[in-house]
């Protein structure tokens, strides 16, 4: 894979996307056992929307460098959480890509 279309791909995929938390409630009685992190379009998300991003990465074989871009923007929020269980849905792309742990 060239370093070329990886860095791009990151750049492209830190202005576009941001974090959102969802909360993962239990129905009984409403607490909230933890926060499930989505994915929505920045505000100046030009020139690529998350779903543009997506397509993009698929083509290119770039989905992991998208899933770490989701991860960092998940864990920028992460204090939100007030010490409750944040979910990260990540992909397989993402956990099997050299040196994921580092990432």
């Amino acid at each position: 894979m060239a370093a070329g279309k990886l860095a791009q791909m990151e750049s492209r995929a830190s202005h576009s996307i941001v974090a959102a938390l969802q909360p993962i409630v239990r129905l009984l009685d409403g607490t909230i056992l933890g926060y499930e992190a989505l994915w929505h379009d920045a505000v100046d998300a030009a020139p690529l929307s998350t779903n543009e991003l997506a397509a993009t990465a698929a083509v290119e074989e770039t989905e992991h460098v998208l899933d770490f871009t989701r991860i960092r923007a998940a864990l920028a929020c992460a204090r939100e959480t007030n010490g409750a269980t944040l979910f990260i849905p990540v992909s397989v792309a993402a956990l099997l890509a050299p040196g994921a742990a580092r990432h």
